[in-house]
């Protein structure tokens, strides 16, 4: 089906050429004509940071923006919660998130919508400790400083993990100001463990080599990346939007039938071996949709805010009113399936 659709896709691009050709040719001068028809690729901007922005690295690397005669800049940040930060300060016309920094923004402004999840996990976020803390198991992490970003999907993992062993934020330290340079706060000692992402944890787990012990809960919460945008943006440029999410929806069909290939290509792009990006790859499942789990996951973590504390709201929003099911759906009807 996702074949005829995109078949069916190319099929309108071109008839859409021609009656412009066709139109132009009648109205205007011929230097006037051929100056239109070789208008430059529509340029756009996409925020991404951390694991979120792997399919859209692979996407720039493989030239299937400029297939879609997009010309992508890349707006890099550490991790996804500061890309969509950047989406809402104007930095950008598209951004990649995971789902808590959604809600927790979902209670301040409704200018923003979802257009598709594009990877899910639910065995993603680590917690990564120093050993020569004392550190061997997670009841260990008691009395333990644990960076993470606050109001992040790790954020949310890290709370849940820590009541799953017996602890809670009381008996630990979160630390959320920003420590610099990971690695350089675990070896100092400025912080004894953090909460992340494999893209995150990466580095300071090699630096700390055999003092590095790893924690992980799989099923304990499922994890979401998605593309979000502006409406205003969504409402200015639709045929601009719907054509990177068909560049999105052709990647993860090369993440997930053809990786071998796609490996090389995000070794460099992440800075990372190829080793460590099939570690991160497999932690995930790469498909484009819109399902009725991701709603559930947002009132979850909507309700995990408030009762942390951390949002003093004490209604949940309705997320539907934050989904744009327009453009994916116009590619790839069977992808969503999302209830109204």
């Amino acid at each position: 089906m996702g074949g005829i659709m995109s078949s069916t896709y190319r099929q309108l691009n071109k008839l859409y050429v021609l009656t412009i050709a066709l139109l132009l040719s009648m109205i205007l001068p011929e230097g006037r004509r051929n100056e239109i028809l070789a208008a430059p690729p529509k340029a756009i901007s996409i925020c991404i940071g951390g694991a979120p922005g792997i399919p859209f690295e692979l996407a720039q690397a493989q030239g299937l923006f400029a297939q879609e005669g997009l010309t992508v800049t890349l707006k890099r940040y550490v991790v996804g919660q500061l890309a969509f930060e950047g989406l809402l300060a104007g930095e950008c016309d598209l951004a990649t998130v995971g789902e808590t920094p959604l809600v927790m923004k979902s209670f301040q402004r409704h200018d923003f919508r979802i257009l598709a999840t594009f990877a899910s996990s639910d065995d993603s976020p680590r917690i990564v400790a120093n050993k020569k803390k004392g550190i061997h198991r997670p009841e260990d992490l008691k009395g333990k400083r644990i960076f993470v970003h606050k109001g992040s999907v790790n954020h949310f993992f890290t709370d849940l993990f820590l009541l799953e062993n017996g602890l809670s934020t009381q008996k630990v330290a979160l630390t959320f100001e920003d420590v610099g340079d990971i690695s350089t706060a675990m070896t100092s000692g400025r912080i004894d463990a953090v909460a992340g992402s494999d893209v995150v944890i990466a580095p300071p787990r090699k630096t700390l080599g055999e003092d590095a012990v790893v924690f992980s809960s799989p099923g304990l919460c499922l994890i979401t990346f998605n593309l979000v945008s502006l409406d205003n943006v969504i409402r200015k440029r639709p045929l601009v939007v719907t054509a990177v999410l068909n560049a999105l929806l052709k990647t993860a069909e090369v993440l997930t039938k053809d990786r071998p290939r796609a490996l090389p290509l995000l070794a460099r792009a992440m800075n990372r071996n190829e080793q460590e990006m099939t570690a991160v790859l497999s932690s995930y499942d790469w498909s484009v949709v819109l399902a009725q789990t991701l709603l559930l996951s947002l009132e979850q973590e909507a309700q995990w805010a408030m009762a942390a504390g951390l949002i003093d709201k004490t209604r949940i929003p309705n997320f539907l009113d934050f989904i744009h099911r327009d453009a994916l759906f116009s590619l790839r009807p069977e992808a969503v399936t999302m209830l109204k």
